[in-house]
């Protein structure tokens, strides 16, 4: 009989293979010894970790198992996140969260349409490229997941922070 992984271990292979690219960043082992299973994200800045904690989505329900991602220091004492006002302010916290990543490319503040009074997102721009690990995908041949970086993160990420939205966005070059 063919046993398939749960979708909180691909939660986690998303995790790993996108924030954990960071080089100052660890994504230790999916916890499941307890309820809510747990991710925890290890983070020796402080500013890099609170701003990890102001941007990544903190709960991911599915079905009656939930996943907490919880971004630490060495200690174990998770990192709050940063209060937003403003789009730029997000803008600048994703930069903060996000720099060292080579997947990340950079962020920006936009109006969404030329009118007035139109809502402002901040883009992260990821770079163009494939997220890819092995995940019991029987609709691969070799059984790996594949999805655009970019989606990846919307994935592990908020929607929106404190009103502003996040909508992540793949390079255009």
């Amino acid at each position: 009989m063919t046993r398939l992984s749960p979708p909180w271990y691909t939660l986690w292979n998303e995790v790993k293979n996108t924030i954990g690219k960071d080089p100052t960043v660890t994504v230790e082992n999916l916890n499941v010894s307890q309820h809510p299973y747990q991710i925890n994200i290890l983070v020796e800045d402080a500013n890099k970790g609170s701003a990890l904690a102001t941007i990544l989505a903190d709960t991911h329900r599915m079905g009656n198992t939930s996943v907490v991602v919880q971004v630490i220091n060495s200690k174990g004492v998770p990192y709050q996140g940063k209060t937003v006002h403003s789009p730029v302010e997000l803008s600048s916290i994703v930069t903060e969260g996000l720099s060292g990543n080579p997947l990340f490319v950079k962020s920006v503040v936009q109006q969404i349409a030329p009118y007035p009074n139109a809502p402002t997102f901040v883009f992260p721009v990821f770079t163009k490229s494939v997220v890819q690990f092995f995940n019991d995908d029987l609709t691969d041949l070799y059984h790996n997941y594949n999805n655009v970086t970019a989606s990846v993160f919307r994935d592990i990420m908020k929607s929106t922070v404190n009103g502003v939205t996040l909508d992540c966005s793949t390079a255009s070059n």
